[in-house]
């Protein structure tokens, strides 16, 4: 059976969503890795409560129905947010959102390596290989991307995240080392 690696906020919502249905006789285990900056912008969405598509923390089926559709009126900014959570990096105040990518998935190895920048194509190269139940691969949780531009300005700038997420930024640049071996 075809297993999805869960990473949060590397499309893990989307791919437990089709892991059942594309089932076949197929036997192995997927990570999808995310480019860790954008993962970054991605959790500080998530986390900040008025951003949130979820709400504010812990979600509650209310607030997950009443995402927000714009930033407008949320008093706030990008730099407020990002420099926020920068902050929590520098505690060491870590949500699951915020753990490196190389934290989570350890020592692990995989049969293969999908990117969420590339998810659909790489879902059907994956149905290809394997021979599973085509399926069509829903997006969803769709965060606002009002400020996604500006945001990224600041993270790129800013060279701490650049260094604190450098193993991530390798390991996404070239996955071949958590590709499991066969016997």
């Amino acid at each position: 059976m075809i297993e999805f690696f869960v990473i949060p906020k590397n499309a893990h919502t989307t791919l437990k969503a089709i892991e059942g249905p594309i089932q076949t006789w197929a036997d192995g285990e997927v990570v999808c890795l995310r480019q860790p900056l954008e993962r970054f912008w991605s959790a500080c969405k998530t986390i900040t409560p008025t951003l949130s598509p979820f709400g504010d923390f812990p979600w509650t089926d209310e607030s997950c129905r009443n995402p927000p559709q714009n930033y407008d009126n949320t008093g706030t900014t990008p730099e407020a947010v990002i420099a926020a959570v920068k902050q929590r990096l520098i505690n060491d105040d870590l949500t699951d959102h915020l753990q490196r990518q190389v934290d989570i998935i350890g020592d692990r190895k995989f049969n293969d390596v999908i990117k969420v920048e590339t998810l659909n194509a790489d879902v059907a190269a994956l149905i290809t290989k394997y021979n599973l139940k085509t399926i069509d691969v829903p997006n969803l949780t769709v965060s606002v991307t009002d400020w996604d531009t500006q945001a990224m300005s600041i993270i790129n700038s800013d060279p701490y995240f650049a260094e604190y997420y450098a193993a991530d930024q390798t390991l996404y640049d070239n996955p071949a080392s958590l590709i499991r071996i066969p016997n």
